[in-house]
């Protein structure tokens, strides 16, 4: 797997959309105060408090590795008939 990111700012970054490469391509955008699904299953909603970057150059959100996380997208309300 491939992944590009894109930032906005330098050091401190606002938001950041990252590609990434592999069987199919995705791309996706996060910034401060979005909701990111992340823990060991990638099921609990977790508000992005700061997006930054370690020594390694890797890109990281709220101090764990930005690969740990999912994009959360809402699902739309099934009405029960």
């Amino acid at each position: 797997m491939i992944y590009n990111f894109e930032s906005f700012l330098n050091e401190k970054y606002d938001k950041i959309k990252v590609t990434l490469s592999g069987d199919e391509t995705k791309t996706m955008t996060f910034g401060i105060d979005d909701i990111a699904l992340g823990g060991r299953f990638k099921n609990k909603k977790i508000k992005i408090k700061s997006i930054d970057s370690n020594n390694k150059g890797d890109v990281t959100i709220n101090g764990k590795p930005f690969l740990k996380f999912r994009e959360f997208t809402e699902k739309p309300n099934e009405e029960k008939e």
